[in-house]
């Protein structure tokens, strides 16, 4: 597997991301609540509060701009984003991070088995995975050229 398939998987794990906190608008707070939403959007769900669809719309720009980072690094998207290499390295962090409570989720599962969903194993799992699909994406990239990461 090289680096742009890396990049490119990164990329749209990112935007499937967004889009996948989009039928929560519609779907109700039992299916939040299964999500693991936290307590404060089950209660927007709950009493419809249109600040809820403004927090959706934060969730979808934000992994939509990781997408498109990742993506541009790939070459999917022609132009490079500024700071490329810098803002991938943030990304990277901010996934691999989420996906590292993965250790303390299993410690507090072999203590207390009921404590921890099996979703929320699933995406700490997947946000490591995704983290180090950044790192291993940006690694190859860079060693394959360093100027083709710089975003300039």
């Amino acid at each position: 597997m090289n680096s742009k398939r890396f990049l490119k998987l990164s990329g749209y794990f990112s935007l499937f991301f967004g889009l996948f906190h989009v039928p929560f608008l519609f779907l109700g707070e039992e299916a939040a609540r299964f999500f693991s939403a936290p307590p404060y959007v089950r209660a927007m769900i709950r009493e419809h509060s249109p600040w809820l669809w403004l927090v959706v719309a934060v969730i979808l720009g934000v992994f939509g701009l990781f997408g498109a980072y990742a993506l541009s690094a790939a070459g999917v998207i022609r132009r490079r984003l500024p700071a490329l290499r810098g803002v991938l390295r943030v990304i990277a962090c901010i996934y691999t991070l989420r996906g590292l409570v993965i250790i303390p989720q299993l410690i507090s599962l072999a203590r207390y088995p009921a404590a921890v969903p099996l979703q929320t194993l699933v995406f700490s799992g997947v946000a490591l995975m995704v983290g180090v699909f950044f790192w291993l994406g940006l690694r190859e990239v860079y060693l394959a050229s360093p100027e083709a990461v710089d975003g300039a």
